[in-house]
């Protein structure tokens, strides 16, 4: 177990919540290369967004418990 926010996290959404993080970081890479089109910036908010949701909704329920 592990303490977040004085919240117990288990391995599992501990790792989940690593995975998150990861994912949030590449799509603001890849946001941010020159390279990348605007449609794919506009789909690169969209999927931030979605993890953002993920990450609040699992922190919201481990601290109900």
């Amino acid at each position: 177990m592990r303490r977040l926010l004085n919240l117990e996290l288990d391995d599992a959404t501990t790792q989940r919540l690593l995975e998150i993080a990861r994912g949030h970081c590449k799509l603001v890479l890849e946001y941010g290369d020159k390279s990348t089109p605007t449609h794919r910036r506009e789909a690169i908010k969209g999927e931030i967004e979605a993890l953002r949701a993920e990450r609040e909704s699992i922190l919201d329920l481990e601290g109900m418990k």
